[in-house]
């Protein structure tokens, strides 16, 4: 799987461990009510190794340079919070095997069930993770990935310095990002992908300066069902892309409301997934189904190279990325102001598509806006 699966997520069953406890960290303290604590100077993976479906650990405020790797069911890891004097994960001299890494790259936390990187197939999910109140620095991977998982929530935690991507989640169910920042990553900010089944919930989390390459802040890949809300996208190259692509299902049934989107006019270069520059665009909904983008603020995107899409929210075709064109798609009642080269663009593909009741200046074409 390349670049993080922006278009190619394949996973097949396997049986995959993960090492045991790291050596060298004294042992974790274990109370009877299902409480394990993890104190500064003490192994994370040694507890979440040791741990019942059903514990909690509760991780003290500190630096631990190690990967995490969680596949058993309803375990619940809660950081001292994502701030500096919180709970920090920081990338260790030797990194732990994991079930998530390829091409010696690595994550800072992996939730997984059974799963190949490479095949189509996946095994038994992995069930009721919770993941809150930590900060993951500098991984050369993803912050925080999600594979062949049901019921995932990571709330209050924060992802900066990845080399791919934040936060992502990929052939999940009822997946959850709440309160998350994701920033100065590589690629972007938070990714959903291959999930026909998602049900995901993104809400009130940040995303920004997200800028060297792709640069999105929100990402919508062959993934469908869910909930985009009450989040703030700036200074990235893109703020929200969906996308429907050549890949299994499609991306529909997205409620994309009340975000603010400002000044996503970084410049990105083409990438081998995504082979168009991307600068200067706020909210594209292309070859959705079933999709509202509703009262959203989206100004002052502007692209700062000659890039292909830009604009406040744009509407249109995915035919080019293997994917079709957008039907009943809604974009009403957004404030949009400043973007270029229009507030509001549509291509005018696919059916039932409605642009109604949107405060804005300028459209492609003319009278979209009202």
């Amino acid at each position: 799987m390349n670049r993080g699966c922006t278009l190619k997520l394949a996973v097949a069953v396997t049986a995959l461990s993960v090492s045991g406890t790291t050596v060298g960290y004294a042992a974790t303290t274990h109370s009877d009510d299902g409480v394990r604590r993890v104190h500064a100077g003490q192994s994370i993976q040694a507890a979440i190794d040791a741990a019942k479906p059903g514990d909690t650990i509760v991780v003290d405020a500190g630096v631990y340079r190690e990967n995490l790797t969680i596949q058993k069911d309803d375990i619940t890891l809660r950081g001292a919070g994502p701030g500096r004097n919180g709970t920090v994960l920081q990338m260790p001299a030797d990194p732990l095997r994991s079930p998530c890494t390829e091409d010696g790259t690595v994550e800072g936390i992996c939730i997984a069930g059974e799963f190949t990187l490479g095949s189509a197939q996946v095994g038994r999910p992995v069930h009721g993770m919770r993941l809150s109140g930590v900060r993951v620095r500098a991984f050369t991977r993803f912050g925080v990935v999600v594979y062949n998982a049901v019921d995932t929530a990571v709330t209050d935690t924060d992802v900066s310095g990845s080399g791919l991507w934040g936060f992502a989640a990929f052939t999940d169910k009822f997946v959850r990002f709440v309160r998350d920042a994701s920033h100065g990553n590589a690629q972007g900010g938070f990714y959903v992908g291959d999930s026909p089944q998602a049900n995901a919930v993104l809400v009130a989390d940040s995303a920004w300066n997200n800028a060297t390459s792709e640069g999105i802040g929100i990402f919508l890949r062959d993934a469908s069902h869910g909930l985009v809300r009450d989040n703030r996208l700036a200074g990235n190259c893109t703020g929200l892309l969906a996308l429907d692509t050549s890949g299994d299902g499609p991306t529909d049934d997205w409620m994309i409301t009340s975000n603010v989107v400002r000044r996503n006019n970084a410049a990105c270069a083409p990438s081998e997934d995504i082979p168009l520059p991307l600068s200067g665009l706020g909210i594209a909904a292309l070859g959705t189904s079933n999709t509202t983008v509703e009262g959203n603020l989206v100004e002052g995107n502007a692209a700062t190279l000659d890039a292909p899409i830009s604009g406040g929210i744009v509407l249109g075709s995915s035919a080019s990325a293997g994917g079709g064109d957008p039907n009943h798609t809604v974009v009403r009642g957004n404030q949009l102001w400043a973007n270029t080269p229009a507030d509001l663009l549509y291509d005018g593909t696919g059916t039932d598509n409605r642009l109604s009741a949107n405060r804005c200046q300028t459209s492609i074409p003319d009278g979209l806006c009202g």
